[in-house]
């Protein structure tokens, strides 16, 4: 067996690394959906994904985020949904 080029090491490695984060990432956010809390800031989380959440709470923004976020943040993601919108 021929031994691999450095361009092919590198896109193995890199193949690995981007495996192992996405896992990482989707281990947090199940991790956070159990706990009741999916973090809009967090690496991976999309603005779809935490709006589908707050819609299942049935609680507004601002209620769904108190306690885990700064009123300041809640602030800005709410003005950065509406701006989506």
């Amino acid at each position: 067996m021929a031994e691999k080029t450095i361009e092919e090491l590198k896109h193995d490695a890199l193949t690995d690394f981007l495996a192992k984060r996405k896992k990482e990432i989707k281990e947090r956010k199940e991790a956070e959906l159990k706990a009741g809390f999916l973090n809009p800031l967090g690496e991976g989380t999309s603005y779809e994904e935490f709006q589908a959440e707050v819609t299942k709470s049935k609680k507004s923004i601002a209620e769904y985020c108190k306690g885990n976020l700064e009123k300041d943040t809640i602030a800005w993601i709410e003005n950065e949904i509406n701006l989506i919108k």
